[in-house]
């Protein structure tokens, strides 16, 4: 275990700052909050990081299955609040609308199955695909409307709310990110341009525009140019935390990789955050510009997002993969190396951004080790609001681990379901 320093009162310079982030934001404010030193911290990195680092207790919740909850073989999982599971069926990585998918809500406490909610469609309350966001209090699913315009608001009961932002037409460069009672928060964000420029909008629920948000704006970069070349290879790759299918689309041509990054952003305690895939930075944003909220610094092995593509992967890069905020934590994955090298090298961290702890570790290939009830590894937690973690075994993968470590003694609850029945929810709690 390594204990990092609380950076709270850390003021870094714009030099350190363009140092130690990946490109700087683009408001008058230069000073970050948090920075972990990673090249410092492997050197006396833990063996590996295992569910007991990440929580003290473990529970496993079958989600009920019934012929109105079937979760398909393509999924997704999303934890609410009030121990609210929602399941998507179908992946929401669609542009196009998409009719055979589903939005389910389960109870953790017991694995219920409570609701569906909506359809996709191009009538009035019908979502384009089922990629939402939910509201700061949990209690309201915001998704893409059908139509193009606006966005359709359901209650997580399955109650219809309305449409909101209806004058607002989301594209790929405008895109719903989050949502807080009476606003609505959109990022512009276009990855095909020759410039990095993304700012979040904030519009008021009918559409009228409040402020922007400047993220960054007019920075460098290669431009994604990707012509159809007859040696042209496309691969869908896994991250560090995301084994359960490839996230991040990888264009090979030649000697070359060619990524396009998504970015995310979310909301804690009334601010904006904003973050870029394979960046090393989170971003506090407001109205005066964007504040390096936590720095993962890679040092001198640091690839900064905006000479991505630009530069060939090499084994001498250490990049960023995987952010997922979790309370007072943030829990992460990196690279050292590209994710499509045989040879590179990953690697799990959690830091705890209130106290400086900080645990660092090589990444299993099987996922995080299940040290509180000692049953089988898991990988692809969620976070939940209230700080726990969310992670999903389905039947196949419970039945190949047995089957591969006859020792393990399969669990009470494995014995009651049926082979085909829907996935099991594992909670950890802090």
């Amino acid at each position: 275990m390594i204990l990092v320093k609380c950076a709270a009162a850390l003021c870094l310079s714009g030099a350190m700052l363009a140092a130690g982030a990946s490109c700087s934001g683009g408001g008058s404010v230069n000073h970050g909050t948090g920075r972990i030193d990673v090249v410092a911290a492997l050197a006396d990195a833990d063996e590996e990081i295992t569910l007991s680092m990440l929580g003290s207790k473990i529970r496993f919740v079958p989600l009920e299955t019934t012929d109105s909850s079937l979760v398909g073989a393509n999924w997704d999982v999303r934890p609410l609040p009030g121990g609210k599971l929602v399941v998507t069926n179908t992946l929401p990585m669609i542009s196009s609308g998409v009719s055979d998918c589903s939005v389910m809500v389960f109870d953790l406490a017991d694995g219920r199955f409570l609701n569906t909610v909506a359809q996709a469609g191009q009538g009035p309350g019908d979502y384009k695909y089922p990629m939402f966001k939910v509201d700061t209090d949990g209690q309201r699913l915001y998704f893409p409307a059908g139509s193009g315009a606006g966005v359709v608001c359901y209650g997580v009961d399955g109650s219809y709310k309305g449409t909101v932002c209806r004058d607002v037409r989301l594209t790929t460069s405008l895109a719903i990110r989050a949502c807080e009672d009476s606003v609505a928060y959109m990022l512009s964000y276009d990855s095909m341009s020759d410039s990095r420029q993304a700012s979040i909008v904030r519009y008021g629920m009918d559409g009228a525009l409040i402020d922007s948000m400047t993220v960054f704006a007019r920075q460098s970069k290669v431009p994604y140019e990707l012509s159809f070349e007859p040696d042209m290879r496309a691969y869908s790759l896994n991250t560090v935390l995301n084994k359960q299918r490839g996230t991040v689309l990888d264009i090979a041509t030649g000697d070359r990789d060619y990524v396009i990054p998504t970015s995310s952003v979310w909301l804690e305690d009334g601010d904006a955050y904003y973050y870029e895939a394979f960046s090393d930075t989170i971003f506090r944003v407001t109205p005066e510009g964007a504040v390096a909220d936590l720095i993962i610094d890679m040092g001198e092995h640091s690839l900064p997002v905006c000479r991505l593509n630009e530069l060939p992967f090499s084994s001498d890069h250490w990049i960023v993969t995987d952010v997922k905020p979790c309370g007072d934590r943030i829990l992460f994955g990196f690279t050292q190396g590209w994710l499509r090298d045989d040879s590179h090298k990953e690697y799990a961290g959690i830091y705890n951004r209130r106290t400086g702890e900080l645990h660092l570790a090589p990444m299993r290939k099987d996922g995080f080790r299940d040290d509180l009830s000692g049953f089988m590894p898991l990988s692809n937690l969620k976070p939940a609001p209230d700080g726990s973690l969310v992670g999903v075994l389905t039947m196949d993968e419970i039945a190949e681990f047995l089957e591969k470590n006859p020792d393990v003694e399969a669990p009470e609850w494995y014995g009651a379901l049926d082979p085909d029945a829907n996935p099991v929810a594992v909670i950890i709690t802090p």
